[in-house]
């Protein structure tokens, strides 16, 4: 009898931690519906190309961007210095306008 007994009152207290648990875990779903979605990332917005710019950073914003170069008379692209070279420091090695080089690559980048 007494192992009746024992196994009800278990029964009893399993059923009224199940209760209160019921209430938190509705609380919890209610929150989780309620917060807000996380807005979708937008694609990072293309840096503006600038004096500061290594010439490498300009190739991998966009390949095509040697057309440019080639056209300021810049042929050395390949050249193990320019991975390392700004765009203003190249311009002064070459005696180019880097006013005017940034004006053609920010335009052909579509800034």
């Amino acid at each position: 009898m007494e192992t009746k007994k024992k196994a009800a009152k278990a029964e009893v207290k399993t059923e009224k931690a199940a209760e209160k648990a019921a209430p938190a875990k509705a609380e919890a779903k209610t929150e989780a519906k309620a917060a807000p979605k996380a807005a979708p990332q937008k694609a990072e917005a293309k840096a503006v190309i600038t004096k500061d710019t290594l010439i490498s950073e300009v190739l991998k914003i966009d390949e095509n961007l040697a057309e440019v170069f080639f056209e300021f008379g810049m042929h050395c692209l390949g050249c193990p210095i320019s991975n390392g070279e700004s765009i203003g420091e190249a311009s002064m090695a070459h005696g180019i306008d880097a006013d005017e080089l940034l004006k053609a690559l920010n335009a052909k980048a579509g800034k």
